[in-house]
């Protein structure tokens, strides 16, 4: 392969790395606005404008019986792993600008194209495995509110 191409294909990883960041950078604000809608959620049950009956089962989700899998699930796995990757991303992307990014590929042109790719691969994989995370995490909240919801259609809380 030659110089050029060799360039031309590295410039291509970078403008595909620039993507992913505004990528990570898009996800960033949408799970931080998850986690301020869940939070006024809660405030807003906890606040007694919703009833008594609406506090039974957000007790249910944050300290009884649904405790798990909403702690573990969507919290932990749904909503904070994601985040922190995602501000990890974010820190990379002000550290290391693109412009820098470029003029580094030029210089090490002669590297095989493979190099470069394979970190980009990494950040696309993990990236992958947040978005599942996220989706694992918005299932478990849609599973959660009917089930904490359930008791009370039932007829079994008073």
């Amino acid at each position: 392969m030659s110089h050029n191409k060799r360039v031309e294909l590295s410039r291509r990883s970078v403008i595909k790395g620039g993507l992913l960041e505004r990528v990570s950078q898009v996800h960033l604000w949408l799970v931080s606005m998850e986690i301020i809608s869940i939070t006024a959620f809660f405030a807003l049950i906890y606040s007694g404008s919703q009833g008594a009956v609406a506090k039974v089962s957000a007790n249910l989700l944050l300290t009884e019986s649904l405790a798990l899998p909403f702690w573990l699930l969507l919290i932990l796995a749904g909503l904070v792993g994601p985040l922190v990757f995602y501000v990890q991303q974010s820190q990379r992307q002000k550290k290391a600008p693109l412009a820098m990014k470029e003029q580094n590929l030029s210089e090490n042109a002669d590297m095989p194209a493979g190099v470069n790719q394979g970190a980009s691969a990494k950040s696309q994989n993990a990236l992958l495995l947040c978005d599942g995370a996220v989706m694992v995490g918005g299932l478990t909240l849609r599973c959660l509110i009917v089930f904490a919801a359930l008791p009370v259609w039932n007829g079994l809380l008073s």
